[in-house]
């Protein structure tokens, strides 16, 4: 048996989780790879919001969702991940069935602009509130880059602290991984 690399793992979690009709949040749409993944899982029916901060990210995932033809059932948002309590629709508060981070930068694009941790962890703060129980946040963190370090760092201390009675929260990562490590992170809310 070959252990799946974290970004396949996380793939392969939420494909047994999610269905048709379910709702789902990109956090860091980037290159849309994610976003494709969760309009896959949840179309027809379902809907996908995903969130970046650079328009040249944004582009990149709405032609992605176009050539695969799934660009209904998408919201794109030219916003933060922090800032998604001010552009969810108030009927996806305690509905959302999965969230995905992918943390760092944009590959392809400027590796100077990375995701920080003072606006992921408030993010997933405001997250909570919006996740069905049972449902699954997964978060993907590459410590190589610089900054990656420090935010792995806040993430976990997020993780850390949250109420057992509430959620629990699963760690995967390859010890000897080499040049960029990740870590994945996998929020399961009750």
């Amino acid at each position: 048996m070959v252990l799946p690399y974290n970004l396949t793992a996380c793939h392969e979690l939420l494909s047994r989780l999610l269905r048709p009709g379910d709702l789902a949040l990109d956090a860091t749409a980037g290159n849309g790879r994610d976003t494709e993944f969760l309009a896959r899982a949840v179309l027809p029916g379902g809907r996908v919001f995903a969130f970046d901060i650079q328009p040249f990210a944004l582009d990149r995932t709405r032609q992605r969702l176009h050539h695969a033809g799934l660009g209904h059932g998408c919201e794109l948002f030219l916003a933060s991940h922090a800032d998604l309590d001010a552009f969810l629709p108030a009927s996806a508060r305690g509905h959302l069935r999965a969230a995905v981070f992918n943390l760092g930068y944009l590959p392809g694009g400027d590796a100077a602009v990375i995701t920080r941790p003072h606006s992921t962890v408030a993010a997933l703060q405001a997250l909570e509130s919006w996740m069905a129980p049972g449902g699954l946040t997964t978060i993907m963190c590459y410590l190589g880059h610089p900054g990656g370090a420090e935010e792995g760092a806040a993430v976990e201390a997020y993780c850390r602290g949250l109420d057992w009675k509430r959620a629990r929260v699963l760690r995967q990562g390859f010890l000897n991984e080499p040049r960029n490590s990740t870590i994945l992170y996998c929020v399961s809310y009750r």
